[in-house]
């Protein structure tokens, strides 16, 4: 069987902790991952173009990632965001929370990939880090209906 890989926004808009955003879903092989949007700074055009250059970076052998949360970068205390490492073949996924406060620069969401961290198996707290490996195939599959 072919791994599944799918990122995706509802078409209408709900209201969640006080704010606008687009529900979503995110899955990676049998692990689904619901997330919330806010479109109070990037709209739904900007969400799937991020997720397009995320994946054709990773595809093309460069660390990407996809933006699920960013909200106004001036107020925020931080993005989630799922960095996308290629291995051969294969894409490992982590969930991750950049705090935004904790990079040495300004904020840049033009280069955001330089935020991407090195994979490693623990975290800071030496917990191990939840990793999840999809195929190519199902990289440019998903890809292709964003």
């Amino acid at each position: 069987m072919t791994a599944m890989f799918s990122i995706r926004l509802e078409n209408d808009p709900v209201r969640f902790e006080g704010r606008e955003v687009y529900q979503g879903f995110l899955t990676l092989n049998h692990h689904s991952e619901r997330f919330y949007a806010p479109i109070s700074y990037w709209t739904r055009e900007k969400y799937t173009r991020q997720w397009r250059e995320g994946l054709m970076r990773a595809i093309s052998g460069q660390t990407g990632a996809l933006v699920t949360a960013l909200p106004n970068p001036e107020d925020a205390v931080f993005i989630e965001w799922w960095p996308i490492h290629p291995a051969g073949e294969r894409f490992i996924f982590t969930n991750q929370i950049l705090i935004l406060n904790k990079i040495e620069e300004e904020f840049n969401e033009n280069n955001i990939y330089k935020y991407a961290t090195e994979l490693s198996a623990t975290a800071a707290g030496e917990n191990p880090i939840s990793k999840w490996e999809v195929s190519r195939e199902s990289l440019e599959n998903g890809l292709s209906q964003i």
